[in-house]
Formats: C-alpha cells, sequence, structure tokens
C-alpha cells in the first residue's frame, strides 16, 4: 500500500468531523441529515446542496468506519495514478453519479406510490404537511398509501459509500490483478473481488433485499468510474502520465 496522501488524508479528516458535528448538534436537537443528507426531488426536505454535502454524511460509526477504511485501502493508490486534480475529479463525479442512479431508481418508486393514491390532491397534502406530522409531531398518515409515500419522501440517502465503490472500480481497472486477503485470509485478485461485489449489490438492489442500503447508489459510484476511467484510457492518457 503506498503512503497516505494529503487529498485522502483530508477527505477523511473532512468525513470524521462531519460525523463529530452531527453527534454534537443531535445531542442538542438539531438533526444535520435533514440539511445535509440527500432527500428526493420532490420532497419538501431537498435542498440543491445536498448532491454534494451526502457524501460527507454517515449514519453511525460502522457506516463512517467501513468507508473512510476503503478510502484508506485504495485512495492513495488510485490517486498517485490519476493526479490529484483528476483524483478530486473522480471522487465527486463517482459520489454524483451515486446519488443521481439512485434517485433514477427512487423516481420509478416514486410513480408507483403516486399511482396508489386515493385522490390527486392526496400528493400535494402529502408533501407539504408530511414532514411537519413526521418529525414535528413523530406521527405518519394511517392510510398504507399516505404513510408509503410520506415515509418515501422522508428517507434519505446519505453516505460516501457511492464513491467508495467508483474506487472499487477504479482498483479494480487500473491495478485489477493484484491480490488482497479477505478476511486477512483468503486471497483474492481486486478485479475479482470487485466483479463479486458489483454482482451482490445488483441482486440485492433487484430483488429488493438490501434493507435501508442504496445498492444502486453503490452501482452508480462504480458505473460513473467506469466511465470516467475509459475516457481517460481513451482519451490517450495512460497511467504513467496520470501523476
Amino acid at each position: 500500500m503506498n503512503k497516505l496522501t494529503d487529498t485522502v488524508k483530508h477527505i477523511l479528516i473532512i468525513n470524521v468531523l462531519f460525523f463529530i458535528v452531527k453527534v454534537v448538534l443531535r445531542q442538542r436537537g438539531i438533526d444535520l441529515d435533514v440539511y445535509l443528507a440527500l432527500f428526493f426531488p420532490k420532497s419538501i426536505m431537498h435542498y440543491p446542496w445536498q448532491y454534494l454535502s451526502h457524501m460527507f454524511m454517515h449514519a453511525d460509526v460502522n457506516h463512517l468506519l467501513f468507508n473512510m477504511l476503503v478510502l484508506y485501502f485504495f485512495g492513495s493508490t488510485v490517486e498517485i495514478l490519476l493526479g490529484t486534480k483528476r483524483f478530486i475529479l473522480f471522487y465527486l463525479f463517482c459520489g454524483l453519479g451515486a446519488a443521481f442512479l439512485h434517485l433514477g431508481v427512487n423516481y420509478l418508486q416514486y410513480m408507483n406510490l403516486v399511482d396508489a393514491l386515493p385522490l390527486e390532491s392526496d400528493l400535494n397534502m402529502v408533501i407539504n404537511d408530511g414532514a411537519k406530522l413526521y418529525f414535528e409531531e413523530g406521527k405518519n398518515w394511517t392510510d398504507s398509501r399516505l404513510g408509503n409515500l410520506n415515509s418515501f419522501l422522508l428517507s434519505p440517502m446519505l453516505g460516501a459509500s457511492g464513491a467508495m465503490f467508483g474506487l472499487y472500480a477504479a482498483a479494480a481497472m487500473l491495478f485489477g490483478e493484484q491480490k488482497i486477503h479477505l478476511y486477512f485470509l483468503f486471497p483474492i485478485k481486486i478485479k475479482y473481488f470487485v466483479a463479486g461485489l458489483i454482482v451482490y449489490e445488483l441482486y440485492r438492489g433487484v430483488t429488493g433485499t438490501g434493507g435501508n442500503v442504496a445498492n444502486f447508489a453503490h452501482l452508480g459510484g462504480a458505473l460513473f468510474a467506469f466511465i470516467m476511467i475509459t475516457y481517460w484510457k481513451i482519451d490517450g492518457i495512460n497511467k504513467n502520465r496520470w501523476n
């Protein structure tokens, strides 16, 4: 593993600081996720800056720790191969790609929920009144059609996982023949490890078995990484010139 680069170090620090501030403010009754996590565009809680800010927010310590370990183990090598400026662009591009694919899939879910509403006027009612009912009063509609739509609109996506899957994809494309040890015991080439991860995420996303995990955000990060690395290679930029 290469020495930790300054850019990766700064991204690590920023993510940790965001989480510390989140914990401190939550103890004072302020939920930073409401402002910085990414809500669906039709939600009254949606703000434009969330496309960027969501990738520096994390749900809990385990979520933060896992993503930062991926950044620690893969980020510096990818940055050295790409160069600092391209790495920063790459990191943000993958995070945005994760958001766009996630929201694209969410749009299909949103349309299904809207189609199930008993009245057309119910949509505006849920959008305008649902957040107050949910956050301030801790309640939701007893009608499952209204309640499900409200829960959907008020369930944000957050985390650096999309960017991390971008790093996975970059590692597979740039130094995929190298081996890592699963659970410190089983050697496997990075390209096979990443391929397995992507298949697993796709399966969980398609079958709906991912729970609260944004599987399509992960896939979006990997997809946008593939597009960017492929473009740079076609453009005549090889690994030896990316520094």
